[in-house]
């Protein structure tokens, strides 16, 4: 079998591999923006509705808040009664997000992975034009 040479330059492979590289970090931010479910409810964990989260547990742990609190989430509404249930929804929020994170983590590097011996490969190839010139 033939191997097909690469003939893409070192710039056009970087605006590539850059291009991917947002892509992934659009895909992983509409993945956490848009894709935690808990009890049944898909939570929008907009950066605003994950600051308004955080600070509602923080008073929870100091004890600030008093039980039922109602949220509303996407077009549902849920009371926590009580401080474990706030728990367990911020904690599987922050792993929903970390989780996200590290896939989006993994993807890119396969992507640079793959496309540095592309880019090492063109400039190579264009340091020998330039010199056999």
């Amino acid at each position: 079998m033939e191997d097909i040479q690469d003939t893409r330059s070192s710039m056009e492979l970087e605006n590539e591999l850059w291009k991917l590289i947002q892509d992934a970090n659009t895909e992983c931010d509409n993945k956490i923006l848009s894709g935690m479910v808990w009890n049944g409810m898909s939570i929008w964990l907009s950066s605003e509705n994950q600051f308004n989260f955080k600070a509602f547990y923080d008073l929870a742990v100091e004890k600030k808040v008093t039980y039922p609190q109602t949220f509303k989430f996407n077009n549902m509404f849920y009371s926590f009664t009580n401080f474990e249930d706030l728990e367990n929804f911020y904690i599987s929020s922050i792993r929903w997000i970390q989780q996200c994170l590290s896939e989006c983590w993994t993807k890119k590097a396969q992507i640079q992975s793959e496309y540095e011996s592309l880019i090492t490969a063109a400039k190579e190839r264009e340091n020998i034009t330039i010199k056999s010139e």
